[in-house]
């Protein structure tokens, strides 16, 4: 993944650098994990994830079929992340007969990516500013809740004409 093109975001002709999206490096471990109990934390999940889950979590993705695992920089510092892989149904197996084809699964952010007919997420249905953001991009509920986490649906977009990396 380390020689995937890095996306520059923000104004062209600037000299400052800007935010940027790159591959995922093993030093990026730390601050991802930070960033992701911090987030999770405050509603509307509102949930205490261990250091460790967090990164049993991440290894999990990192070991995958076809792992996808980008971080937002910015001034040198990861802001943000997303991660996601090939979609296991044993993983899934609530999903199973409702996505057809080949899929990758994302937390929480999803775009084209080479090689995938669809993009399948998971996010809270409380939280407003997703569900619309998601809804805006065209993905659609799936009508699937997680079945630990009830109040979290799965949605799902088609990919043939997304931007592809």
């Amino acid at each position: 993944m380390a020689d995937a093109m890095e996306l520059r975001l923000g104004t062209m002709g600037k000299a400052r650098e800007g935010p940027a999206v790159r591959p995922f490096r093993r030093g990026d471990i730390g601050p991802l994990v930070s960033i992701y109990r911090k987030a999770f934390r405050e509603p509307p999940w509102n949930e205490d994830w261990k250091p460790e889950e967090v990164r049993k979590d991440l290894e999990f993705a990192i070991s995958q079929a076809k792992p996808v695992i980008l971080v937002l920089e910015r001034e040198r510092r990861i802001r943000g992340f997303t991660w996601g892989y090939s979609l296991p149904m044993e993983k899934f197996p609530f999903l199973e007969g409702a996505v057809e084809g080949n899929a990758i699964y994302m937390d929480e952010i999803a775009s084209g990516l080479a090689g995938f007919e669809q993009a399948v997420l998971r996010t809270d249905q409380r939280n407003e500013a997703s569900m619309s953001l998601f809804g805006s991009v065209g993905f659609s509920n799936m009508g699937i809740c997680d079945p630990e986490y009830p109040s979290r649906l799965y949605l799902r977009k088609r990919l043939e004409d997304a931007i592809r990396f």
